[in-house]
């Protein structure tokens, strides 16, 4: 590439809030051209300065299929009772609304979605849903026959992000299934989905191809 190409400003097209704390941004690149061609499952850099003049830079997956002409990031304002709050993700949350421009790096990272037939085993942790929620779409706008199973853990029902995005997907797709567990589920959530996240009891193929993203 040229020198000055890896950034380029992004127009935020629309906002959604996901969950209290889950906000998507869709963007179109600011200079009306095309958007640079990625694999389901990575990731871009966003550069922010912040009030203090310090520029910092984050990482966010993309969490929509490349076919797409709009992208999306779904980021996930990091609170901790025991530490600063996250600046950048705080900072977005606060400050990015429809009209505004960020500046994005070209896409990266290794761990995308083979091109192959096996099936595929997704399993995510809060935030880290956005990759898989990616690479569902893809395999929707591709009208995959694969076999896929999804399984998901969050601490709540409220604070499980894209919760209908990855529901319509497993329902467009003719060989998929999805398993969520909930650590504070809602009245009625079946007891043995409750909790962290378990493998066992559940068909998973010998020959899967599986994705994992998320906290411990």
């Amino acid at each position: 590439r040229e020198p000055g190409q890896d950034w380029r400003p992004w127009l935020v097209i629309a906002r959604q809030e996901e969950t209290a704390d889950v906000a998507s941004f869709l963007l179109r690149p600011a200079d009306g051209g095309e958007p640079p061609a990625f694999q389901p499952g990575q990731y871009v850099s966003v550069a922010v300065t912040l009030p203090d003049g310090a520029r910092q830079i984050r990482q966010y997956s993309f969490s929509c299929a490349p076919h797409r002409a709009i992208r999306r990031i779904t980021v996930k304002r990091v609170r901790d009772e025991h530490e600063p709050d996250g600046e950048v993700s705080t900072w977005l949350h606060a400050n990015v609304n429809v009209g505004d421009t960020l500046n994005l790096s070209t896409p990266y990272g290794n761990a995308v979605a083979d091109t192959s037939d096996s099936p595929l085993l997704l399993v995510s942790a809060g935030i880290g849903c956005t990759p898989v929620i990616g690479i569902l779409d893809h395999l929707v706008v591709t009208a995959t026959t694969r076999s896929v199973t999804v399984v998901h853990a969050d601490r709540s029902m409220a604070e499980h992000a894209m919760r209908e995005h990855m529901y319509q997907s497993v329902k467009e797709l003719p060989n998929a299934r999805a398993y969520v567990w909930y650590e504070q589920p809602p009245a009625g959530w079946p007891a043995w989905h409750t909790g962290f996240a378990e493998l066992d009891g559940l068909d998973i193929p010998l020959d899967v191809q599986a994705y994992v993203c998320g906290p411990a």
